[in-house]
């Protein structure tokens, strides 16, 4: 499942989740961001565990929702790792107030 082991794209140094991977986009957030990588990374690179699981949320508790996402953050920091053995990662969980759920997101530490 894509959710707990994605595929990556890399692009100027950057690395994105191949499913959330757009080169326009890249560009305009970097734009954006004043060439922040760890921004943009930041911006696209995020799931929100809702949508992944959209249509499944009926009547299920939010835990697991949080569970759910601690598990995906898990897979995640696996594969990068496996993946980008010369990089290193932050792989953060959130669910605060501004969120739509649970959200999943890496970015690199440079």
């Amino acid at each position: 499942m894509q959710a707990f082991f994605p595929d990556f794209i890399v692009d100027g140094g950057g690395v994105f989740l191949e499913s959330k991977y757009d080169g326009g986009v890249v560009e305009s957030w970097l734009e954006q961001f004043d060439g922040d990588l760890q921004a943009t990374e930041r911006m696209i690179n995020h799931m929100h565990i809702y949508d992944v699981f959209e249509g499944c949320s009926e009547g299920v508790d939010n835990r697991v929702f949080e569970q759910l996402a601690e598990v995906i953050a898990l897979s995640w920091r696996l594969v990068l790792r496996e993946k980008f053995a010369d990089k290193e990662f932050s792989v953060l969980v959130s669910n605060s107030d501004q969120d739509y759920g649970p959200v999943v997101t890496f970015f690199q530490i440079i």
